[in-house]
């Protein structure tokens, strides 16, 4: 097949997957602005969603966008007490 083929006629939807996840990963970066508006918010006393800490090269699009109020323990990557006792 062509690498140009239409998805859904026999294109490769993989193509059209990573598109969807560029994408997103562009619209959470445009969002980092958001960053000072929460800053300010803040300082005021208002509300400042939560959101996982990290580096966006380790961690990946995940703690975009910047701006939240960061908390050092993603609790979906701590091994439950059955996968710890697995690993014993």
């Amino acid at each position: 097949e062509s690498a140009g083929g239409v998805v859904g006629e026999g294109g490769n939807s993989s193509h059209a997957e990573q598109l969807l996840q560029l994408v997103e990963l562009r619209d959470k970066l445009l969002r980092t602005t958001d960053e000072l508006d929460s800053l300010m918010n803040g300082l005021a006393g208002g509300y400042v969603l939560p959101g996982v800490g990290g580096d966006l090269l380790r961690d990946g699009a995940g703690v975009l966008p910047t701006g939240r109020n960061i908390h050092a323990l993603d609790p979906y990557r701590v091994p439950s007490a059955a996968a710890s006792a697995r690993g014993q």
